[in-house]
């Protein structure tokens, strides 16, 4: 697969509203539980309203250890890593490649919902 000018500004595009949308918007530095969590509520969402602050809502969310390592591969050092090696992808890049990095492209847009269109063909 060779990539066409668009499919590149296309990559480049996803790789921008990550930066913008994801990256710029998270929390930054390295998610994981905190020191001295409970057993019981480390895979736990906790939840304090406004109105309310002395009242904690613990929701389980009851996530895999497994898949909580996975989940480690989307913060924001990993991300901006990823966003790198996407706008260094261009015309030229091989093709096999090319091929990988226009479905992870593909992928952000879709799973993060960055809403990014195709760009319009030039001319």
């Amino acid at each position: 697969m060779t990539l066409s000018d668009q499919d590149v500004a296309s990559i480049h595009a996803v790789a921008d509203a990550v930066e913008t949308i994801v990256v710029a918007n998270c929390t930054q530095g390295r998610w994981r539980a905190g020191s001295g969590v409970s057993p019981a509520t480390k895979s736990t969402l906790r939840a304090i309203l406004d109105e309310d602050p002395t009242t904690e809502y613990l929701v389980g969310t009851a996530i895999d250890k497994v898949n909580q390592r996975a989940m480690m591969a989307a913060q924001p050092e990993v991300l901006r890593a990823n966003i790198a090696l996407l706008r260094a992808i261009d015309t030229s890049t091989p093709q096999h490649v090319a091929a990988a990095a226009l479905a992870v492209a593909q992928l952000y847009n879709h799973t993060m919902r960055l809403k990014v269109l195709d760009p319009v063909p030039a001319g």
